[in-house]
């Protein structure tokens, strides 16, 4: 029976996903005594698609890490699934080319929220943690291409990631910060959530926007043009005038400071870039208009001669 279970799941690795539904919310497939089997059925389907083996491993097995069924040897057998995975030959290229899989990601953003805390939680950690880390970059990779391209996905990401760049946990919060600014490169819309969340999430604001000033030579390319960003920054400072005015919780009231500092030297720059950017234009026009001149010139000597 395990012989013929085999067969079919590498010759026909999509069948494992037509059941995952069933696997992870009927309760009499859960349990320990059944994690064993469902981890060899997993490996099994990866065996003929690594991408199967990633999209099972992520939505039925990666959860079990933090839930209360979690303990040692789970967590062991979900660690050596994923590490078997990716130790396959050319497996990081081929799960980040293919990481998004009939529109679904070969990662979502919940797992990935998951996937960020094990792998940089604030206390406890240990030799699972570590394994963790070894892997957690080539999933980074997978989990943000996969949702490139997909707006529901990409909001759920930064919406994540903004509030784990406030918690009180610096490892985690410079992670989150960088996947931030990340968005921010690959969607313009992020900018427009970030304001809803604005307030709502002001110390994570704050560590965002003391990373762009104080790295701003590393994040003015990533961050150009500046349109957007210049436009986000008006709206924050308005919020941050309101705020201080009225604000009297002194925390409170101190992140807004420090935001409302930190967006007025961002503005600074934006606008000094967009001074030269302009200065550039001109000289180049210039430049130009004077090689036309000097042609036209030179072709009307000619003509006279």
């Amino acid at each position: 029976m395990f012989v013929c279970l085999a067969m079919v799941l590498r010759l026909k690795p999509d069948a494992l996903i037509s059941v995952l539904p069933t696997l992870r919310e009927n309760i009499k497939y859960q349990g320990q005594d059944k994690l064993r089997l469902f981890t060899w059925m997993v490996a099994q389907a990866s065996v003929g698609d690594l991408s199967v083996g990633l999209y099972a491993w992520s939505r039925n097995l990666l959860p079990i890490v933090v839930g209360e069924s979690g303990n040692l040897q789970s967590m062991d057998f979900v660690l050596q699934l994923v590490e078997k995975i990716l130790s396959t030959p050319k497996a990081p290229l081929v799960l980040v080319n293919g990481a998004c899989r009939k529109g679904e990601q070969l990662i979502p953003p919940p797992a990935f929220e998951t996937l960020i805390h094990v792998t940089l939680p604030s206390s406890n950690r240990s030799k699972d943690t570590e394994r963790f880390v070894f892997i957690y970059p080539t999933l980074r990779k997978v989990a943000l291409c996969g949702s490139h391209g997909c707006k529901a996905a990409m909001q759920q990401i930064f919406s994540f990631a903004i509030k784990a760049a406030g918690e009180d946990n610096p490892e985690l919060s410079k992670e989150a910060v960088g996947i931030v600014i990340w968005c921010f490169r690959r969607s313009t819309e992020c900018y427009k959530q970030w304001e809803i969340i604005y307030q709502d999430n002001i110390v994570g604001s704050v560590a965002v926007l003391k990373k762009i000033s104080d790295d701003w030579e590393v994040q003015a390319t990533k961050l150009s043009p500046y349109g957007p960003l210049r436009e986000i920054l008006k709206h924050f400072m308005q919020k941050n005038k309101k705020a201080l005015a009225t604000e009297t919780d002194a925390a409170h009231h101190a992140h807004f400071k420090d935001a409302d500092k930190y967006c007025k030297i961002i503005a600074g720059r934006v606008s000094q870039g967009l001074g030269l950017s302009f200065a550039v234009l001109a000289v180049a026009v210039g430049a130009v208009g004077a090689v036309v001149l000097a042609r036209r010139r030179k072709g009307s000597n000619m003509h006279l001669k």
